[in-house]
């Protein structure tokens, strides 16, 4: 099960190209000798979503209710509990906007208990 700032967020959201992240920044070019010269550091905080799909990783209303009232306050670093570790994230608000969702079946009134997919949450690593 994956938390959000609290929030259950069950066990089907997933992390979107968690491997596909490197934490080493790398340039590599050729002198005029063609001598190889490669220059490498470490990367800063790494950008991520947590994703789902039209059949799994499905939230309801008031989940996504509390997500955005989490994304709503200026500054705030959350806590994300994700694969049994835990790690302090923020919304990525400068890529807007940051939680993405569409209603299974769109209606004039839609409650707390109705379903949402195709889940898209951008975050950031603190």
């Amino acid at each position: 099960m994956s938390t959000l700032g609290g929030v259950d967020l069950g066990s089907d959201i997933y992390k979107e190209d968690e491997f596909g992240m490197s934490r080493v920044h790398s340039v590599m070019e050729r002198s005029r000798e063609r001598t190889l010269l490669i220059w490498e550091q470490e990367e800063g905080p790494q950008p991520f979503d947590l994703v789902g799909f039209s059949n799994r990783g499905v939230l309801k209303k008031s989940q996504l209710d509390a997500l955005k009232a989490l994304a709503d306050t200026v500054d705030s670093t959350i806590t994300l509990t994700y694969n049994g570790t835990s790690e302090n994230v923020r919304f990525r608000h400068w890529d807007s906007p940051v939680i993405e969702a569409s209603p299974l079946g769109g209606r004039e009134t839609i409650t707390n208990n109705d379903i949402y997919q195709n889940v898209r949450i951008k975050l950031t690593e603190v």
